[in-house]
C-alpha cells in the first residue's frame, strides 16, 4: 500500500471531517425537500403536465443527438454553455475562505491519494446547487447584524441618572446586557464607571445577608434576576479591569477593595470564579518576581506592600467562602507552580522559592481539602515512578524509545512538587494544634516512598545531582518532624560508586579549551557527560557528600539512640578509608571522613553518659523523645 503523504493526513485532520459532515447535511436536507409540493421546477411540472406523446419526442430528440455523432467526434465539437441570466446568491466571505482552503489543500494531495482525491471530488458533484438552498431562505439571503456598542459618555450619564432616579433590578440587566455588545472595552470612562460605582449600586438594590461570617445573597426574586443576568458584568470587571489594572500602590488595593463588594456574586458563578482566581494567581507571580528584580537599596519598594496586600486579600477571600474557593484556588495555584517550575536556573529559582513559601501555607488551610489534594498529587508522581520502572524492566524485550522513559521524572518540576509537599507536611506538622491526628500525617509513608523511589530509578554517577537534591529534601522532612528516615544507604551508594573505584581523569578544560567550572549542584538535576569520571567532578561530590553526612549526624545528634544508629555508619566509613587510602586524589577526602568518625564517636560518648542517668524504660516514648530536648 502505498504511504500516505503530509498533505493527505493533514487533509483529513484539519477539513475531511468537516466536509463530510457538511455534505452530508446537504444530501439529507436534499432528501427531505424532495417529495415537497412546490418545490419541482418548470420544466418538471411541463414533463408531468404533458402527454405520453410528448415525452416519446423528447426522448427520440435526445437518442438523435448521439445516433448522429460518434463519441469522439461529440467531444472533439465541443459544447456551448448556455450563460445564466439569473444571479448567483452571494456568499459569505470566511465560506469561500474555506472553501477556497479546503480545495487547495484538496489539490496538494499526491499522486497516491487518488483514492480520496475521487472520493472528494465524486461526493461534491452529488452535492452541486443544494448549498445555494441552504444559504437562502424565501428567495432571500440571511446577513447577520454587527450588535456591538460603542460606549460614550452619554450612555455613562444616561445609567447614572437611570440608578439614581430608580433602582429597579429591571434597569441593571439591561446594562448587564450593554457590557456582553461593548466594542471598546478600554474606555477608561467605562472603567471607571464599573469599578468604583456600579458595584455599590448593586449592592444599594439589591443586599446580601450575613451569615456564619460570610455574605450571601437574599432567596427573593431581585437577587435571583440579578444573579442570572450579573455574568457579563463580572466578566467585564475581571478580563478587562482587573486584567488590565495596574500594579501600582494607588491602582490595585483601590480594585481589590471594589471588587470584594461583588464577590457573594461571583462565587455563584465558577467560570467567573476562575477568571478570577487565574488573574489574581498571574498578578501575584507577576509581584514576585518584579520584587526579586529589584536591588538589596530598594527593598522597601511598594511590590512588597503590594504583595503583602494581594495575599491578605485571597486569605480573607478564601476564609470568607472557603466551600466554594479553597479547592478550586488550590488546584489552580498549585498547576501555575508546577508550570513555572519547569525551567529552574538562577534567575526563576528565587521566584519559585517565594511561590513555595507563599503557597504552601494555604494547604493546611483545611486539612481535609489540603490531604485530598496530596494525596491525589503524590499519587499521580508514583503512578509515574511506577510506569518509569516498569518501562525500564521491560527495555531488553522491546526496541521502543523507552529508554529516556526516567525524564519523565528527573526533571525540575517532579523535585520542586516533592518539595513543595514537604514542606506542606513540615508546616501541618509544626503549626497544627494536634498534628499526630492530622488528615496530613497519613501523607508522611507515600512522601517517602515517592521520594526514595526517586533516588532507586537511575543509581548512576551522572544523576547524583538529583540524588541529593532528593536527600535534602527527606533530612528537611526528619529534622522538622518526629518521622524517622533511614538515608545512610542512599549515602553509602555515592561512597561505593563507580566514581570512586575508577581513577578520574585530570583534565581541565572542554573540547574548546574553556576551562571547566566547578559543578553547580544547585541549578542541576544531571552530569553533563563532559564532567563525568573527571576530578573537578569528583570534588564536587565529595563536598555534597560531606555536607549531607554532617547534617545527617546533626538531626539525630540528640537522640537516645544515637549510638546505635550510628554503629553502621562508622564500620562502613572505616571500609572506605581502609580501601582509598592509598588513593592520592581521594587521602583528603578520607582524611575529612577520619575528622568525621571522630565526631561521631564524641557525641556517641557524650550521648552514653546522659543516658546512663535516666530512669525511664526504652517503651517510653514520650521520655524518649524529651531526651536532650528539654
Amino acid at each position: 500500500m502505498a504511504r500516505v503523504s503530509k498533505a493527505t493526513k493533514k487533509f483529513q485532520s484539519k477539513h475531511l471531517k468537516r466536509t463530510l459532515d457538511h455534505r452530508k447535511q446537504l444530501k439529507l436536507h436534499n432528501k427531505k425537500i424532495k417529495g415537497r409540493r412546490g418545490n419541482k421546477t418548470e420544466e418538471e411540472k411541463r414533463d408531468i403536465a404533458g402527454t405520453k406523446e410528448d415525452q416519446i419526442l423528447k426522448k427520440s430528440v435526445k437518442e438523435e443527438v448521439f445516433k448522429d455523432l460518434s463519441v469522439d467526434k461529440l467531444f472533439k465539437s465541443g459544447f456551448s454553455i448556455p450563460k445564466n441570466t439569473v444571479p448567483a446568491p452571494s456568499r459569505n466571505r470566511k465560506d469561500i475562505a474555506n472553501d477556497d482552503e479546503v480545495n487547495q489543500v484538496a489539490s496538494d494531495l499526491g499522486s497516491d491519494d487518488e483514492e480520496l482525491k475521487s472520493y472528494l471530488n465524486n461526493d461534491a458533484n452529488d452535492n452541486a446547487g443544494i448549498e445555494d438552498e441552504l444559504t437562502t431562505s424565501n428567495g432571500k439571503n440571511k446577513v447577520e447584524k454587527d450588535n456591538s456598542i460603542e460606549i460614550s459618555t452619554a450612555h455613562i450619564k444616561k445609567w447614572r441618572n437611570q440608578l439614581s432616579n430608580c433602582s429597579d433590578s429591571k434597569i441593571f440587566e439591561s446594562i448587564f446586557q450593554t457590557y456582553s455588545n461593548i466594542s471598546n472595552p478600554e474606555y477608561p470612562k467605562l472603567i471607571k464607571f464599573s469599578i468604583e460605582e456600579l458595584p455599590k449600586k448593586i449592592v444599594f438594590a439589591v443586599p446580601y445577608q450575613n451569615k456564619r461570617n460570610s455574605r450571601l445573597l437574599k432567596t427573593n426574586v431581585e437577587s435571583k434576576n440579578i444573579s442570572s443576568s450579573i455574568k457579563p458584568f463580572l466578566t467585564y470587571i475581571i478580563s478587562y479591569a482587573f486584567e488590565n489594572c495596574e500594579n501600582t500602590i494607588d491602582e490595585l488595593p483601590k480594585f481589590l477593595t471594589n471588587i470584594n463588594i461583588l464577590l457573594p456574586y461571583i462565587v455563584t458563578n465558577k467560570k467567573v470564579l476562575k477568571k478570577l482566581l487565574n488573574i489574581s494567581i498571574e498578578k501575584l507571580i507577576a509581584l514576585v518576581e518584579d520584587q526579586l528584580e529589584e536591588k538589596e537599596d530598594d527593598m522597601e519598594h511598594s511590590d512588597y506592600h503590594l504583595i503583602e496586600v494581594l495575599l491578605e486579600w485571597l486569605k480573607h477571600m478564601i476564609n470568607e467562602f472557603k466551600s466554594s474557593i479553597l479547592e478550586i484556588f488550590l488546584k489552580l495555584s498549585y498547576s501555575y507552580f508546577i508550570n513555572i517550575s519547569r525551567k529552574t536556573n538562577s534567575k526563576s529559582i528565587n521566584t519559585i522559592e517565594k511561590l513555595k513559601l507563599i503557597l504552601h501555607e494555604l494547604f493546611i488551610t483545611d486539612e481535609s481539602i489540603g490531604y485530598q489534594l496530596g494525596f491525589e498529587y503524590l499519587r499521580q508522581l508514583a503512578i509515574h515512578i511506577k510506569s518509569t520502572m516498569d518501562s525500564n524492566n521491560n527495555l531488553g524485550k522491546t526496541t521502543s524509545s523507552n529508554s529516556n522513559s526516567f525524564l519523565m521524572i528527573y526533571n525540575w518540576q517532579f523535585v520542586h512538587a516533592l518539595d513543595f509537599w514537604s514542606r506542606v507536611l513540615i508546616k501541618a506538622q509544626t503549626t497544627l494544634n494536634k498534628p499526630k491526628t492530622s488528615p496530613l500525617r497519613q501523607l508522611f509513608k507515600p512522601l517517602i516512598q515517592v521520594s526514595i523511589g526517586v533516588i532507586k530509578l537511575v543509581p548512576t554517577p551522572q544523576f547524583f545531582a538529583i540524588r541529593f537534591h532528593i536527600l535534602k529534601i527527606l533530612m528537611d522532612l526528619a529534622s522538622n518532624t518526629d518521622v524517622y528516615i533511614p538515608l545512610y544507604p542512599y549515602l553509602s551508594e555515592v561512597l561505593f560508586s563507580s566514581l570512586f573505584q575508577k581513577s578520574v581523569s585530570s583534565k581541565i578544560t572542554d573540547e574548546n579549551n574553556n576551562k571547566l567550572k566547578h559543578f553547580d549542584f544547585q541549578y542541576n538535576i544531571k552530569c553533563s557527560p563532559l564532567y563525568l569520571n573527571s576530578k573537578i567532578y569528583q570534588d564536587s561530590v565529595i563536598e555534597q557528600v560531606l555536607i549531607a553526612f554532617n547534617r545527617y549526624i546533626e538531626i539525630y545528634s540528640r537522640n537516645v539512640v544515637f549510638p546505635e544508629l550510628m554503629t553502621p555508619i562508622i564500620i562502613s566509613l572505616r571500609g572506605f578509608i581502609d580501601r582509598h587510602d592509598e588513593n592520592n586524589n581521594l587521602k583528603n577526602f578520607c582524611s575529612q571522613l577520619n575528622s568525621l568518625i571522630n565526631k561521631i564517636l564524641t557525641t556517641s560518648e557524650m550521648i552514653q553518659k546522659e543516658r546512663a542517668k535516666i530512669t525511664f524504660t526504652p517503651d517510653n516514648r514520650l521520655e524518649a523523645a524529651r531526651f536532650l530536648n528539654l
